[in-house]
C-alpha cells in the first residue's frame, strides 16, 4: 500500500493523510492540478495504443468532464482503481470531499461524540432518501458515520452501470465542526463484502495532522 498526503483547502484548517492501495491512482482536483492530473492517467492507460486517437481524446474528456463536476462539488481528491486480476479490472473508486460547518462556531460541536453523531445519523437517515441507514463507527481518527448501501441505474466513471454499490463514511474534521466525506464505490456486486472490507481498511488509515 502508499501513502497519499493532502492540504485539502483553506477552509480546512488541518492537513489528512490515507493509505490506499497500490494500483490506485490519484487525482488531486484544484483546477490547478486536475487536467494535469487526468491527462498522465489516461496517456498511461493508452501507452503502446497509438492508433486509437478518438478512444483517447473521449476518454479524456469524459474524465476531465467527470473530474470538474466532483470539484464543483466540493470534492479534494479522487482515486480511481487500476488493479486488475488477470483480465478483470477490480473497479473502484474513492472520492474525498470537504463538507464545512453549517452553523457558526460558538454553536458547532467541535469534537461531536458517538452520541451526537447518531443523533445526526437520525437526521441524515430521516431527510435521506437512500433506504441504508447510517451508522456510527469508531476510526483511529474517532468517532464516524458509515453507510452501505447500493444503487442502481449510475454511471460510473463516465460509463453505465445498471447496479453498484457504495460505502461512505463522515469523518468530524477536529475542532472545526466540518466534516471530511469518503465515498467509496465499485459496480462489483460479486465480491461486494470483500471490497467493502477493503474500503474499511483505507477509512480506518484516515489521521488528521496535529494542531
Amino acid at each position: 500500500m502508499s501513502t497519499e498526503a493532502a492540504e485539502p483547502q483553506a477552509a480546512l484548517p488541518r492537513g489528512y493523510q490515507l493509505i490506499v492501495p497500490q494500483g490506485w491512482y490519484r487525482i488531486v482536483l484544484d483546477e490547478k492540478h486536475r487536467e494535469r492530473g487526468v491527462r498522465t492517467l489516461v496517456d498511461q492507460q493508452f501507452r503502446g495504443l497509438d492508433n486509437q486517437p478518438v478512444l483517447h481524446r473521449e476518454a479524456t474528456q469524459m474524465l476531465l468532464d467527470l473530474t470538474a463536476d466532483a470539484a464543483a462539488g466540493g470534492a479534494l481528491e479522487m482515486y480511481l482503481s487500476l488493479i486488475a486480476e488477470g483480465p478483470v479490472l477490480l473497479a473502484g473508486s474513492l472520492l474525498v470531499t470537504y463538507a464545512p460547518a453549517t452553523r457558526s462556531r460558538d454553536q458547532e460541536i467541535l469534537a461531536p461524540s458517538a452520541a451526537d453523531l447518531t443523533e445526526l445519523a437520525a437526521v441524515l437517515d430521516e431527510a435521506g432518501s437512500a433506504a441504508d441507514p447510517f451508522t456510527v463507527v469508531e476510526l483511529p481518527s474517532g468517532p464516524a458515520l458509515r453507510r452501505q448501501t447500493g444503487v442502481t441505474d449510475v454511471e460510473y466513471q463516465g460509463e453505465a452501470a445498471p447496479e453498484a454499490f457504495e460505502v461512505e463514511y463522515m469523518v468530524p474534521v477536529p475542532g472545526t465542526g466540518a466534516f471530511l466525506v469518503l465515498t467509496f464505490s465499485t459496480p462489483l456486486l460479486a465480491i461486494q463484502d470483500a471490497i467493502a472490507g477493503l474500503f474499511d481498511v483505507v477509512a480506518q488509515s484516515l489521521r488528521f495532522a496535529e494542531a
